[in-house]
């Protein structure tokens, strides 16, 4: 896993709840480092998750729940540091849809170790967009997260549907745009 994952994930800590927690966090038994990571290095997965589950555990929440949350934190953060992703007249559909034919090939330019799911878009209709995540990794709650950010970004209220295909693996969403 990219460290920016999990460098963000300890900015938010950092800034929702203080560098104290986030400190503690990095105590965490089982870690690959002894607490010490940088944006552009690769570290297993299951260090994010050691510190995700920890921090779900200071804040008494299920983790899906902190997944979800640092979704929507992060793609706060997309904006601010990847801008070349966005422009004005930008709808949000035609966004989710480049994620996989855009985004990630320019992610792999720059990391080309770099393991990331895979999205699988279909337009239902202008008012709907199917996007099916696919990884071993069973982070779904975190793309979930990640497509609230977006819509918070465009400004868009919508309701998701969520369907698991095969045991988090493979993840239906049905994003429809509410008025």
């Amino acid at each position: 896993m990219k460290g920016i994952v999990i460098t963000q994930f300890l900015e938010m800590v950092e800034e929702t709840h203080g560098m104290e927690l986030a400190d503690k966090l990095l105590s965490s038994n089982g870690l690959s480092t002894n607490g010490g990571y940088t944006s552009v290095g690769t570290y297993p997965h299951q260090d994010a998750a050691i510190l995700m589950a920890a921090f779900g555990k200071e804040q008494k929440k299920p983790a899906s729940t902190v997944l979800l949350e640092y979704g929507k934190f992060l793609f706060g953060r997309f904006v601010q540091n990847y801008a070349s992703f966005f422009y004005d007249g930008q709808e949000m559909f035609s966004f989710l849809e480049s994620v996989e034919t855009v985004i990630h090939p320019q992610v792999l330019k720059l990391y080309p170790d770099a393991q990331l799911p895979k999205f699988e878009t279909e337009i239902l209709s202008d008012r709907k967009l199917k996007m099916i995540y696919l990884s071993e990794r069973r982070m779904s709650p975190f793309a979930h997260g990640l497509i609230l950010g977006c819509a918070d970004y465009f400004g868009i209220g919508i309701g998701i549907q969520e369907r698991d295909l095969d045991d988090g693996k493979k993840v239906e969403f049905i994003i429809t745009k509410i008025d």
